[in-house]
């Protein structure tokens, strides 16, 4: 079955794109897969995780589960984790 990575992988390739982003990243699976097919992309994942967040099935967003979700992140993908701060 194809996955939503492998038609935005053929999207990418197809329309020669060097940029992009993903918004909302969680651990980010989309991004290692698109990554990996698209080495050269330029690419920027997003996510939020304010104190008290809620996922989308409704579980709390700990501390330990946002350091567990970047430790995953930085494995899956190879980059750190930066943090912005608001202006």
């Amino acid at each position: 079955m194809r996955k939503r990575w492998h038609v935005i992988t053929d999207l990418v390739k197809g329309h020669g794109m060097r940029a992009g982003a993903e918004i909302g990243v969680a651990e980010g699976r989309f991004t290692a897969n698109l990554l990996t097919a698209c080495p050269d992309l330029q690419f920027h994942a997003v996510d939020y995780w304010p104190t008290g967040y809620q996922t989308w099935m409704g579980t709390g967003w700990t501390e330990e589960f946002q350091a567990a979700n970047k430790a995953q992140f930085v494995a899956l993908n190879g980059v750190p984790i930066e943090r912005l701060h608001p202006l």
